[in-house]
């Protein structure tokens, strides 16, 4: 017994011996050391510093001894770490750019931590990438630094030194200089304070003035009103680079007559591509303010105070101008008032071939009376300077007169010339359909936007929708379909769609919205896969408009990130700016206005908009007004809204591409 006790009595001596040895650190357990951050590697740039915690368990002792190493570095050039774990980056990065940052706990030096640091160099952007800048203009331009320093700014040249490069200061203001050097483009550069390698770059070219962004011959388009009721319009013109427009000649139809007018006149571009348009015929002289969007479509607004308000669109064209551009299928789409005043509409297709008009059929909606699809025959002739004459013969409905100019082989702009009272005035496009698609209900499968507008010429207020339709392929309407309507101040939100379409061989379709407040029913005519021209055949409203395929799913903020150009449909209140869309819920931009009450010019926009991820977005401003729209994105370079606030009478369609 007294030998039992003796063992026991040793045995809890040498427990009480062990833990006086710190055999675990007297922490209770093994020791081991864990570093933080820790993400292996650990991004430090050159100069920088980098903040590391070790965290040591199982001893009370939490000391640690710090040390950096790296196999293509020694001593400082791999930099330093003190004795509170701030690590600091040495001013280039070694061969190869990792080191290790250990930590040794004091209480057991068999025991470390340690993370591999990668050192970087200051990466610099400078934005925007590319752009151009007239003489003696200026461009804020932005760097984009990370890890974050300041930068040093200057501006090199292959043609050019010193400040005939022109000159940026120490906020990225960028000046162009006086007189072109050769070659006219030069570089804007920001370096990191810290790291020379960390530089970035922006492109400059430079131009005498911004007005070479229009040069060329240029087809248009416009409508509008006058006091007396609605007026269109389609014409062309040379622009030669410099500001000045010749050759101009453009067909009007108003109340007071048709009449086909040569013009002259001058314009202008600023750097943001907006600017001033001025045309002089016999009857006098219109301003016009215009925005020149990236693909070189322009938007434009009249602005002057002739008594006239309308909108427009501008297309560079393709020359030469024959009658053997127009060859193969096309559809169209025109629209205006008949002679009381009241909505038409007119949709159609036909076959063209040297200069006769073949399997022709199309719909009319004169103030809610649908003809129903009626066979149209005719004739054209082209001329050298881009303007043409068209005649549609529709069996019981009468001969219906119109010219036209090309803006190429896919796209004419139409404007009606039947003078005689009683007449309609109409004005619109005709552009080529696909060859290559046997047209059925499957032409038609998947998400397609839909933007629809009608004017009440008589008192200028609107109805106009945007939306989606989700097509099955099969003739129904799919769920997800839906749209978001403005009827003449009436706010109908986020309203589901459902329905059935047809499609024909010829590329004519019907659409049923039964889902609609009220039904609705359009004629359908087919461009290619998931687009078409739309025209109602239910109402008096009158509706015409698009169906566009939606490009992209899961579609959000970003998905429009960008600078946008901006133009109304005609109505009273038009605008036309630029707008520039930061890819997360903000907006800023400037546009010119014209309202019955005068025209604005350069008013600062300025908002917020979301996206969900079907497409469909809200936009709130907060200047020039505070105003809500309800838009869809078609495609990441385009997006169509409409206004939403209860009251709004003559809200239109606006359209915003890039």
């Amino acid at each position: 017994m007294k030998k039992l006790e003796l063992l026991l009595i040793l045995f809890g001596l040498s427990l009480l011996v062990s833990c006086a040895n710190g055999g675990t650190g007297g922490g209770g357990g093994p020791v081991s050391v864990s570093l933080t951050p820790n993400s292996n590697p650990v991004l430090v740039g050159v100069t920088f510093t980098q903040q590391f915690t070790a965290n040591v368990s199982g001893a009370s002792n939490q000391s640690v001894t710090w040390s950096v190493s790296g196999s293509g570095c020694s001593g400082a050039s791999c930099g330093a770490v003190d004795a509170n774990g701030l690590y600091a980056a040495p001013a280039a990065p070694p061969n190869p750019a990792t080191v290790t940052v250990k930590a040794i706990s004091v209480a057991d030096p068999s025991k470390s931590g340690s993370v591999t640091v990668k050192i970087v160099h200051i990466s610099v952007t400078v934005l925007p990438t590319a752009t151009t800048v007239a003489l003696t203009g200026t461009q804020q331009f932005t760097p984009q630094v990370s890890p974050q320093t300041s930068v040093i700014w200057s501006v090199t040249g292959t043609g050019c030194s010193g400040s005939a490069c022109g000159t940026v200061d120490n906020n990225g203001l960028y000046t162009a200089p006086s007189s072109l050097p050769g070659p006219a483009a030069v570089k804007v550069i920001a370096t990191s304070s810290v790291d020379p390698v960390g530089m970035g770059s922006a492109n400059v070219a430079l131009v005498a003035s911004f007005d070479s962004r229009l040069k060329g011959t240029y087809a248009f388009r416009f409508s509008g009103f006058d006091g007396s009721g609605a007026v269109y319009s389609a014409g062309n013109f040379q622009a030669d680079g410099s500001g000045n427009i010749t050759n101009g000649i453009q067909d009007v139809n108003r109340t007071s007559g048709v009449q086909t007018l040569s013009f002259t006149g001058s314009y202008s571009v600023g750097s943001d591509n907006r600017g001033t348009m001025t045309l002089t015929t016999v009857s006098g002289t219109a301003t016009y303010k215009l925005a020149i969007a990236a693909n070189g479509e322009i938007e434009f607004i009249e602005f002057d105070n002739s008594g006239t308000r309308g909108a427009g669109i501008i297309n560079k064209a393709t020359t030469p101008f024959s009658v053997a551009q127009i060859s193969g299928p096309y559809v169209m789409l025109l629209f205006g008032s008949d002679s009381a005043g009241n909505r038409i509409g007119f949709a159609g297709l036909f076959q063209s071939n040297a200069g006769t008009l073949t399997g022709g059929t199309a719909d009319l909606n004169d103030n809610g009376a649908a003809s129903g699809s009626s066979a149209i025959s005719g004739a054209f002739t082209v001329a050298p300077s881009g303007r043409g004459t068209m005649q549609f013969v529709a069996p019981g409905a009468g001969t219906f007169n119109f010219s036209f100019y090309i803006v190429d082989k896919d796209k004419l702009y139409f404007v009606s010339t039947d003078a005689a009272a009683g007449s309609d005035r109409l004005g619109g496009l005709v552009v080529s359909q696909d060859t290559g698609i046997s047209f059925s209900t499957a032409t038609f499968k998947g998400n397609a936007v839909l933007s629809l507008s009608s004017v009440e010429h008589s008192t200028l207020s609107n109805v106009s929708a945007v939306g989606i339709l989700n097509t099955d392929g099969a003739g129904v309407l799919a769920s997800g379909s839906m749209c978001d309507e403005n009827n003449a101040g009436v706010i109908i939100s986020h309203q589901a769609l459902s329905g059935t379409y047809t499609m024909g061989s010829n590329g004519r379709g019907t659409i049923s919205l039964s889902g609609s407040v009220p039904a609705a029913s359009f004629a359908m005519y087919a461009v290619t896969q998931n687009k078409a021209f739309l025209l109602d055949i239910s109402s008096p409203a009158g509706l015409t408009g698009f169906l566009e395929p939606q490009v992209g799913a899961n579609l959000g903020p970003s998905t429009i990130q960008g600078v946008f150009v901006t133009g109304t449909i005609a109505t009273a209140n038009n605008t036309t700016g630029v707008w520039t869309m930061n890819g997360v819920n903000g907006l800023v931009g400037i546009q010119d206005e014209s309202t019955p009450l005068g025209n604005i010019a350069a008013e600062a926009v300025a908002g917020s908009y979301t996206v969900a991820p079907n497409g469909r977005g809200t936009i709130s401003l907060t200047s020039p007004t505070m105003t809500n729209r309800v838009f869809y994105i078609v495609n990441n370079s385009e997006f169509k809204a409409v206004g939403v606030d209860s009251g709004d009478l003559k809200s239109t369609l606006v359209v915003s591409q890039r």
